[in-house]
């Protein structure tokens, strides 16, 4: 599938409308969103998954404009193909780590009991499968929400500072992670963030300013 967009633009209230270059993403691409803090870049992110609307301008899927869907399909349409990794992810806290990431898997159906405990080994997050997200650190919760998305295979996978919490042991696991889960399952992947660390993983960059 590929995912375009054409003159888009976001606006709140009265602020200035910021506009974006035109994007271009298949499945099974990777594209670093690059650029300061406050430049738009969790705002694109959100208008690519429909999650905020856009201000001008058309978010294409397969050349189909998703822009102007009803909520419900918009919610629909979503849950469908895009997986979000937010900076700041919403967990059930009555559950454990492991139940929060299989509750994801439930939804979608797409990934086996055995599958699920090898993403959560190859995140580290064995140690503490079984503690409440109340219990463990940011940079754990951060690495939860990532598995927590992985496991339902989406077709694109959109993550907002996804290593901005992490040492760099971690940054290099779960970038490698995503990058190579994306490719396994051909899902395009567009990861937003300022951390000079993930450079060298991405052959296309994105610069808003």
């Amino acid at each position: 599938m590929k995912l375009t967009t054409k003159d888009i633009s976001i606006q709140y209230q009265d602020q200035n409308s910021i506009k974006y270059p035109d994007i271009e993403l298949n499945s099974g691409d990777k594209v670093l969103l690059k650029g300061p803090s406050g430049c738009g870049k969790s705002s694109l992110l959100y208008a690519l998954s429909n999650i905020i609307p856009v201000h001008r301008g058309q978010v294409l899927l397969d050349g189909n404009d998703i822009s102007n869907l009803s909520i419900k399909d918009k919610d629909s349409f979503r849950s469908q193909h895009f997986g979000l990794i937010f900076q700041e992810p919403r967990f059930l806290y009555a559950l454990t780590v492991y139940e929060n990431i299989e509750l994801a898997a439930t939804y979608q159906s797409k990934m086996s009991k055995k599958e699920i405990m090898d993403l959560v080994q190859s995140l580290n997050l064995t140690g503490i499968a079984h503690k409440k997200i109340g219990h463990i650190s940011t940079g754990e919760r951060q690495r939860t929400a990532i598995a927590r998305t992985l496991v339902q295979r989406p077709t694109f996978i959109l993550a907002d500072e996804p290593t901005s919490a992490l040492d760099d042991r971690h940054c290099n696991d779960v970038i490698e992670l995503l990058i190579h889960t994306s490719a396994a399952i051909n899902a395009g992947l567009i990861v937003a963030s300022h951390d000079h660390r993930l450079d060298p993983y991405f052959p296309s960059t994105i610069q808003l300013i």
